[in-house]
């Protein structure tokens, strides 16, 4: 019979009473029917009921393996942006003993430079003492030479 609605079906079965139908001016065979029209409601909405609760269950445990990688991709994330702070930090020291092991190499070099240059002068004193006691020397010889003839 078509002159029971869904929704006078919803109501009929949830209020669990035949005179509201009859309040409604059902037929007779609604009335009569509607006890099986229940049954097989109230059995097609828990199929649905169990399906959806089938489904939910899903999407938790989806949504928890969700939030687990999401967990383990943030440890990784802090684990590499520590890393990142400690390479920054080391590439920072190793630039800072850079200049300073350039800034020593150029002292070093300076301090040869001026070695170079006291050693240049030290030899060149030498060889000019070497040559005023040769000349000395030589003044010498010749004046015993000369005292000798």
């Amino acid at each position: 019979c078509s002159h029971i609605t869904s929704a006078m079906l919803l109501v009929a079965c949830h209020l669990s009473t035949v005179a509201w139908l009859l309040s409604m001016n059902s037929c007779a065979c609604c009335v009569t029917r509607l006890p099986a029209m229940c049954r097989l409601q109230v059995s097609q909405l828990e199929g649905i009921r169990k399906r959806e609760e089938a489904s939910l269950r899903v999407l938790q445990q989806e949504h928890e393996a969700v939030k687990k990688e999401q967990f383990r991709a943030g440890q990784g994330l802090h684990a590499l942006r520590s890393r990142e702070q400690e390479l920054v930090a080391e590439i920072a020291g190793g630039q800072s003993q850079s200049r300073n092991l350039t800034a020593r190499l150029k002292a070093l070099d300076e301090q040869l430079l001026r070695q170079g240059e006291l050693m240049y002068a030290v030899d060149l004193n030498l060889q000019v003492g070497a040559a005023q006691q040769s000349e000395a020397e030589r003044g010498c010889m010749l004046q015993r030479l000369r005292q000798l003839q």
